[in-house]
C-alpha cells in the first residue's frame, strides 16, 4: 500500500507544481479559461464512463464475480466509448454547436483523464505497485514538459490543456494494454452489467461532484464578477483541493482495496479495525496542510503567485482550504459507508440536493460579497453537505467516529496555532516561514507525545530505514 500512496502523493504534488507554474505564465482570464476546460473534462468523463474505475477496485475481490470483473469492465468501457464517439461524430456531422463551450479541449482532457483513471484503477486492483507508480508519475511529468514547450515557444496558452490531456491519455493507454493481457475484454451478462451500473454510475457522478461544484462556482463568478475573478479563485481552489482534498482522496483510493477486502472476508469488525488506522493517517496528512494554508495564507501566496494573483488568492485561501478539508472527510471517509453497503444511489441523491444548495448559497454570497463570496459560499455549502452526508450515513450504519484521534488533533492544533498566527504579523516572508515551520513542528510533537497511531508508525518506519544505512 505504501508505494501506491507515495506514488499518488508525488504525482499529485507534481500536478500541483504544474498548476502553480501556470499562473506565473498566464493572465487570470486565460487561467480561468483553462480551469473551466479541465473541470468540464473531468466531470464529463465521470458522468459518462466514471463508473468503470469506480467499480474495478470494489468488485475485484468479490467472490460472485469469479475474477472476471476487470475483463467485463474493460469490455463495457470499450463499448461505451465507441457509442459516445459515434454520438459526437454524428453531432458534428449534423451541424451541432457546443453552446460556446470550448469543446475540443474538454474532449481531449476528458478522454485522457478517463484512460488514466481506468488504467490506474486496474493496476491498483491487481496490486501492480511499480507499474502503478510509473503510470501515476508519467502523467504530471510529461504534462509539465509539454506545457513548458507550448508556452516556451509562444503558442496559445489555451493549448496547455491539450498537453495535459495528451500526457494523461498516454500513461493510461500503457496501463490498459497491460490490463488487457491479464484480463481480456469481455462483455458481461445483463444482470452483472446492471449491478455494475447501479453501483458505479452513482459513485462516479458523486466523485464528479467536486468538479461540478467548481464549475457552478466559476460560472456564477464569470457572470456576476468576471473571468479574472474566475482565474484568481481557481488558483486558490486548485492549491487547496490538490494539496488537501486530493491527498485525502489519494490515500482513500490506496487504502480502499484493503478495506473492501477486509469487509468481504471478515465483515464489519475487520473493516472497522482498518478504518481506525486509516483515520489516524488521514488526519495526520491533511490537518497540517489545512493549518499551513489558513494561518499561512499570506506568505504562501507571496511565494507561489505573482502580483496578478497574490492578494486575491491570499484572501480566498483560508476559506477554500477549510472547504477542501471538509470535502475530503466526506469523500474519503464517510463515503465508505455507502460504497460498502452498495447504496451509492443515496450518495447521488444527496449530491443532487447539495448541488442545488451550493448553487443557491454561492449565488447569494457572490451577490453580497463579490469575488470573496465564492470562497465563503464554497465553505458554507461544504459544511451543510457534510452534515447531511453524516446523517444519512448513520442511518445505514452507526458511524465509526475516531473520538480519541480527534481529541489528539484538537490538542495539537491548540498548541501549534498561536505560532502560525504570528506569521500574519511578520513583514518579512522568510521570518513568516520560520513561524510556520515552528507551527508544524509543534503540531507533530504534540501528536507524538500523545502516542498518535500514525505518527508513531511513521517514525518507527523511518527508524528502521535509517538502521539499514
Amino acid at each position: 500500500m505504501t508505494l501506491f500512496f507515495l506514488s499518488r502523493l508525488l504525482g499529485s504534488f507534481l500536478a500541483l507544481v504544474t498548476f502553480m507554474a501556470l499562473p506565473r505564465m498566464m493572465q487570470p482570464e486565460a487561467y480561468g479559461h483553462l480551469n473551466l476546460a479541465v473541470q468540464a473534462g473531468t466531470a464529463a468523463f465521470a458522468i459518462l464512463l466514471g463508473w468503470v474505475p469506480a467499480s474495478m477496485v470494489r468488485f475485484h475481490k468479490a467472490a460472485d464475480m469469479g475474477g472476471m470483473s476487470t475483463s467485463w469492465l474493460l469490455g463495457a468501457a470499450a463499448a461505451g466509448a465507441t457509442g459516445i464517439a459515434a454520438a459526437i461524430v454524428l453531432w458534428v456531422v449534423l451541424g451541432g454547436t457546443s453552446w460556446g463551450v470550448p469543446l475540443m479541449p474538454v474532449l481531449v482532457f476528458g478522454l485522457g483523464h478517463g484512460l488514466n483513471e481506468i488504467g490506474l484503477s486496474g493496476l491498483r486492483a491487481h496490486g501492480q505497485a511499480k507499474r502503478f507508480a510509473v503510470c501515476v508519475l508519467f502523467r504530471p511529468i510529461a504534462g509539465l514538459a509539454v506545457v513548458a514547450i507550448i508556452l516556451g515557444v509562444g503558442l496559445d496558452p489555451s493549448l496547455a490543456v491539450l498537453g495535459l490531456g495528451g500526457a494523461a491519455g498516454l500513461s493510461g493507454i500503457w496501463a490498459i494494454m497491460w490490463l488487457l493481457k491479464q484480463s481480456p475484454a469481455a462483455l458481461p451478462d445483463r444482470k452483472t452489467f446492471q449491478r455494475l451500473l447501479r453501483f458505479g454510475v452513482p459513485l462516479a457522478i458523486v466523485a464528479a461532484g467536486a468538479s461540478i461544484n467548481v464549475l457552478v462556482t466559476q460560472s456564477i463568478l464569470a457572470n456576476l464578477v468576471g473571468l479574472a475573478a474566475v482565474g484568481t479563485f481557481s488558483a486558490a481552489m486548485t492549491l487547496a483541493m490538490r494539496s488537501i482534498s486530493m491527498t485525502m482522496i489519494m490515500l482513500g483510493r490506496s487504502v480502499s482495496p484493503t478495506i473492501y477486502e477486509a469487509y468481504e472476508e471478515d465483515g464489519h469488525e475487520s473493516s472497522d479495525a482498518a478504518f481506525e488506522r486509516y483515520a489516524s493517517f488521514l488526519l495526520l496528512l491533511s490537518v497540517p496542510l489545512v493549518l499551513i494554508l489558513t494561518v499561512g495564507a499570506i506568505p504562501m501566496s507571496q511565494v507561489l503567485f505573482d502580483e496578478n494573483f497574490r492578494n486575491e488568492v491570499s484572501a480566498n485561501l483560508p476559506w477554500v482550504a477549510a472547504a477542501a478539508f471538509i470535502s475530503g472527510i466526506q469523500g474519503s471517509y464517510l463515503a465508505y459507508v455507502f460504497s460498502i453497503a452498495e447504496k451509492t444511489w443515496v450518495q447521488l441523491l444527496l449530491m443532487a440536493g447539495n448541488l442545488l444548495v451550493h448553487a443557491s448559497v454561492t449565488f447569494v454570497m457572490v451577490s453580497e460579497f463579490g469575488a470573496l463570496g465564492a470562497a465563503l459560499g464554497t465553505l458554507i455549502s461544504a459544511a451543510i453537505s457534510l452534515v447531511t452526508y453524516g446523517y444519512f450515513a448513520s442511518r445505514i450504519r452507526p458511524l465509526n467516529i475516531p473520538w480519541i484521534e480527534l481529541r489528539m488533533q484538537f490538542l495539537a492544533l491548540l498548541a501549534a496555532t498561536p505560532f502560525g498566527v504570528l506569521s500574519l504579523y511578520t513583514v518579512t516572508t522568510g521570518i513568516a516561514f520560520v513561524w510556520l515551520g515552528l507551527t508544524i513542528f509543534t503540531y507533530f510533537l504534540i501528536l507524538y507525545l500523545n502516542r498518535q497511531i500514525a505518527i508513531r508508525l511513521v517514525i518507527k518506519g523511518i527508524g528502521k530505514k535509517l538502521k539499514k544505512y
